[in-house]
């Protein structure tokens, strides 16, 4: 009890920095934010360590905590120069509040419905199989996670400064897309093929009961970026309320899916989800492509040859299954060397576009510091 209300002061103190964070973003001012981020990180962490040597327990781990927020609320105030004022606009929240409700309501299912096969399947099965999928899950959340987190953070307020130019936005969301599917497709086919070693070294053989989950897991997994990008064009072109029904509608596909395949076990069930998300995100182009004259059909055209490559990439990895490397790590090891190696020789001998970009930009970085 005591941890408890200690850790929901972060509660209060990371509230006071939600509109400089928002500020930020909204002028894509990145640069402070990993600024404020590794300042307060490095202080926090001298005095987090310290009383972990000096017998505070888990009190470090708490200390550590509060003082990482507490930094970096204070750093944001010190590094943006915004400040609020005492005048409250009911014009202003009469607005707002007709474009979040909708956006907080879509969010609120989607939390729910995030852990929702963690539920049906803690009631329908053991719980050692609940633990090989969640554990499944994790890993795969690792890439996704992140790159989706960078991609609501980064496209929403870029299609939003130029909603109103709708052949700049398309351009926009055609790089987002071709850029997500170089980096993601990859990633999620990697995964996929390496899943055994990346198990057996990770989380030793005790585990192994969770590899063709995270394997089916993965085919999920590539698609999620790619739905984030057709939602923030909904999103930065204020229509939270087309975000709201899409929400609702994917979530009933999601129980359809759940009552029907529950019966045939947990592979059936993720089988499930990747019927759900291709279906998602036709309904999520099919706004996306009204809307910027971007339809689903031209949006495939330009995802397949990242698929391509990632799925030639992918038998590349795989053949190095029958070269008899006994040991995991070093089988491990030798997959993703040859997979980013592979790769990165494909994208550039057939110029993939988005990746010839970060050639590019690697390039006159370079120059730069020269």
């Amino acid at each position: 009890m005591p941890l408890t209300c200690a850790l929901s002061l972060n509660l209060i103190i990371n509230a006071f920095g939600l509109v400089q964070i928002t500020l930020l973003t909204k002028h894509i001012d990145f640069k402070t934010q990993l600024k404020v981020s590794v300042i307060a990180t490095v202080i926090s962490g001298t005095i987090g360590v310290p009383m972990a040597f000096n017998g505070f327990g888990v009190w470090s781990l708490v200390a550590q905590s509060l003082s990482s927020n507490l930094f970096r609320t204070a750093l944001l105030w010190l590094f943006n120069t915004w400040r609020p004022s005492l005048a409250f606009s009911f014009v202003a929240l009469r607005g707002m509040f007709a474009f979040g409700s909708k956006l907080l309501c879509a969010k609120l299912i989607a939390t729910i419905f995030n852990n929702i096969y963690l539920i049906v399947i803690g009631k329908m099965f053991s719980a050692a199989d609940l633990g090989f999928y969640s554990r499944a899950k994790g890993l795969q959340q690792l890439p996704v996670a992140n790159i989706s987190g960078i991609v609501s953070r980064v496209t929403f307020p870029v299609f939003s400064s130029v909603q109103d130019d709708k052949p700049r936005l398309k351009r926009g969301v055609r790089k987002a897309l071709l850029t997500l599917a170089m980096l993601n497709f990859p990633l999620m086919i990697g995964m996929g093929v390496v899943a055994r070693p990346l198990v057996m070294v990770l989380l030793t053989e005790k585990w192994g009961p969770c590899i063709p989950y995270l394997q089916s897991l993965c085919v999920v997994g590539m698609l999620y970026p790619v739905h984030l990008i057709n939602l923030n064009v909904l999103t930065a072109q204020g229509r939270s309320d087309l975000f709201f029904r899409l929400e609702i509608l994917k979530k009933i596909l999601v129980v359809i899916a759940i009552s029907v395949t529950y019966r045939w076990g947990i592979i059936a069930m993720i089988y499930g989800q990747i019927v759900t998300s291709c279906l998602g995100y036709f309904l999520n182009a099919y706004y996306t492509g009204k809307m910027l004259d971007y339809p689903i059909t031209e949006q495939i055209q330009d995802l397949i040859p990242s698929l391509a490559l990632a799925g030639i990439m992918g038998l590349g990895v795989y053949a190095l299954k029958y070269a008899h490397i006994a040991n995991q790590l070093a089988l491990l090891s030798a997959q993703i060397i040859t997979g980013i190696v592979l790769y990165a020789v494909l994208c550039y001998i057939f110029r993939i576009s988005s990746f010839m970009d970060v050639i590019e930009m690697v390039k006159s970085k370079l120059l730069n510091i020269r």
